[in-house]
């Protein structure tokens, strides 16, 4: 997948979707990973969620974020067969920086780089939270007097 980046900038953070994704293999250790392209307003941008034994737990992280249960990221062949079709158009929160890499000429090379998605924040969500933590401390809802200004 390429991707275009536009006007995308590092350490900015975006809300896009997942426009495609497809399982890749990297050249060097032949490690498995879901290749997402994310897109938003400002561009496009590729994104690997690595999966490996060492990586395990981001991995899982990542794919809950994509809109996948546990049970479904538990079970290999629904990981293979149907994860990349079932996060498409998932929307996600993500977060850039720049990396630079030398390639194997000598050449560096300096791109943009996700440095981490999350899921994006859904209002009926924060407002249970908050009432929780609400109730916990007493309170059971926001008025006027609880607010500073």
């Amino acid at each position: 997948m390429s991707a275009s980046q536009d006007n995308l900038q590092a350490d900015q953070h975006y809300v896009g979707i997942v426009a495609a994704a497809e399982w890749t293999q990297s050249s060097k250790a032949g490690t498995l990973g879901l290749e997402i392209q994310l897109h938003c307003p400002d561009g496009d941008v590729s994104h690997t969620i690595w999966f490996s034994e060492k990586n395990l737990d981001n991995f899982k992280r990542q794919m809950r974020c994509l809109g996948l249960t546990d049970e479904q990221i538990d079970d290999h062949d629904y990981l293979f067969d149907s994860a990349p079709g079932a996060v498409l158009l998932s929307e996600v929160t993500f977060r850039l920086k720049w990396d630079e890499f030398e390639k194997q000429n000598g050449d560096v090379v300096r791109q943009l780089k996700v440095l981490s998605i999350g899921p994006v924040l859904k209002a009926d969500k924060v407002k249970a939270q908050l009432a929780s933590v609400l109730k916990k401390n007493g309170k059971v809802a926001i008025t006027n007097e609880d607010i500073p200004f």
